[in-house]
């Protein structure tokens, strides 16, 4: 029998080399040609300075391994319908390692995600999702948005 996977818990600095090594693992899956080195050295320099702060950042683990994470970036916002208090969350990063999908950890990862959201005051969660990704989004509430507006990226 097989011990019940833990609950999320809240990353700290010491997991920020697994944390950027998983930030190069979702990228690569998704298709980006980047420098895997690059990738990770930045993040960690990113996670460094705003873990905890700008961002958050939910794992699971399995035997002492994180196997799966999630980021919530929080931010300031205008006046809009869906975020009246002026303050958001977008979801970043919602990965879990091959070995270990189809076992829950990324449900109740955002599970966890939406908790915190709703402790830090967020009026709203935006993120974007694969194909992969669309039922369980859908199945925790998440909808498109509808509005008029669709997100757009300029390359600087």
């Amino acid at each position: 029998m097989s011990a019940a996977p833990l609950a999320p818990r809240a990353a700290d600095l010491a997991d920020i080399p697994q944390l950027a090594a998983l930030r190069a693992d979702f990228l690569a899956e998704l298709g980006y040609a980047f420098d895997p080195a690059l990738c990770r050295r930045e993040t960690a320099a990113f996670l460094r300075l705003r873990l905890g702060q700008a961002i958050h950042c939910l794992v699971a683990e399995a035997q002492g391994e994180v196997i799966a994470c999630a980021f919530l970036l929080v931010q300031p916002r205008l006046y809009h319908p869906l975020a009246a208090r002026g303050m958001a969350g977008e979801v970043l990063n919602m990965y879990t390692k091959p070995a270990h999908r189809g076992q829950g950890h990324a449900a109740r990862l955002m599970e966890a995600v939406i908790a915190a959201a709703r402790q830090l005051g967020l009026d709203a969660l935006h993120l974007k999702t694969t194909r992969a990704g669309r039922a369980l989004y859908g199945h925790l509430g998440f909808a498109e948005d509808g509005g008029p507006n669709a997100p757009m990226t300029l390359k600087l």
